[in-house]
């Protein structure tokens, strides 16, 4: 079977729609997203009307959650805040219940997902080092672990007990234990790469393609501005950070 997986959209329609575009091409038998459909950006009724109309699971995230008043926000930097406060504004009560209903945890198959890590998943905790990882793969309940958060794509295999980091884009995982891989981001990448990133994974063949999309960043950073949203959420748009 092969998936397509993303996540961390982020209220950023253009992204998602060139994500989505490329993932037709690819003619997938399932597909997956890793939650944070909203925040930082202009269109998170859009993006929210378009994943529902996906059909597939989705996961909540932190973002999802500070939206409708079901986390504490003050962890936040000023400018996340500003656009959790506006996006709450925004949002209607069809859209509330939708983020609501949001499971955070999700297995099937190989896979088990998370928008953080799968020990707190309620805590949105950052997996960004081998011993987090190799602690994390003891507890994960399935051989693919999937997660996104970070906004950057990457990998943490173990082999014969050995726990490595990779940002290869392509993986052959027939030779490894387990796994677990950060999809990256749709709406917000954090890898100083501006395209959009989603996950390609073949459980048959057991690879994993990490994917870049361009999408129209000037659309996106004009309407942050035109929202009232601070206009620095647009420019680091432009450089993946």
């Amino acid at each position: 079977m092969l998936w397509a997986v993303f996540s961390d959209i982020h209220a950023n329609m253009p992204a998602l729609e060139a994500v989505l575009r490329a993932i037709e091409r690819e003619r997938p038998d399932r597909l997956l997203c890793l939650g944070d459909l909203v925040g930082y950006g202009p269109h998170p009724r859009e993006v929210l009307s378009r994943v529902r109309s996906l059909g597939c699971p989705v996961i909540g995230g932190n973002h999802d959650l500070a939206a409708i008043g079901a986390l504490d926000a003050s962890c936040f930097n000023v400018f996340a805040r500003q656009a959790v406060n506006w996006t709450a504004e925004v949002l209607n009560e069809e859209d509330r219940g939708d983020l609501g209903d949001l499971p955070l945890t999700w297995e099937e198959g190989t896979i088990a997902a998370v928008h953080g890590t799968w020990d707190e998943p309620k805590e949105f905790l950052y997996l960004q080092t081998v011993e987090h990882a190799q602690a994390l793969l003891e507890v994960q309940p399935r051989f693919l672990g999937l997660f996104g958060h970070t906004h950057v794509p990457l990998a943490f295999l173990r082999c014969q007990g050995k726990t490595v980091l990779t940002f290869d884009e392509k993986l052959n995982l027939s030779g490894v234990d387990r796994a677990l891989v950060n999809v990256g981001s749709v709406g917000q990448p954090r890898d100083e790469n501006p395209h959009a990133a989603f996950v390609l994974y073949d459980d048959a063949r057991q690879t994993i393609q990490i994917r870049r999309v361009p999408y129209d960043i000037d659309a996106v950073a004009a309407d942050i501005v035109s929202r009232g949203l601070p206009k620095l959420l647009g420019e680091r748009l432009r450089f993946g950070m």
